[in-house]
């Protein structure tokens, strides 16, 4: 599926960037870095951006608060708006 980085909402662009199930089209230094833009602003663990001991993990985005699934898909669209990029391909698995 085509996903246009402006069209599409928070949620689905979170999961298709950073949800171990789907692949994109992206470099995959592209994909590390708005991932790990987006990592900043979970709050799943309490406290903005905690990386657990155990690493990133979904739970991450999955627990975290609407207001940081906000701030971290638009974190994702500045670093690819930033590369030039407006869409992408992306499948599940």
């Amino acid at each position: 599926m085509t996903v246009n980085i402006i069209a599409t909402d928070d949620w689905n662009l979170i999961v298709n960037i950073c949800h171990w199930s789907y692949t994109t089209d992206l470099p995959e230094e592209v994909k590390k870095e708005a991932y790990k833009a987006a990592w900043h602003y979970t709050d799943a663990y309490g406290e903005m951006g905690y990386i657990p001991p155990q690493g990133y993990d979904w739970s991450g985005f999955r627990d975290s608060s609407k207001e940081s699934n906000a701030k971290s898909a638009n974190a994702i669209r500045v670093v690819l708006a930033y590369r030039g990029i407006t869409e992408f391909q992306a499948e599940k698995r």
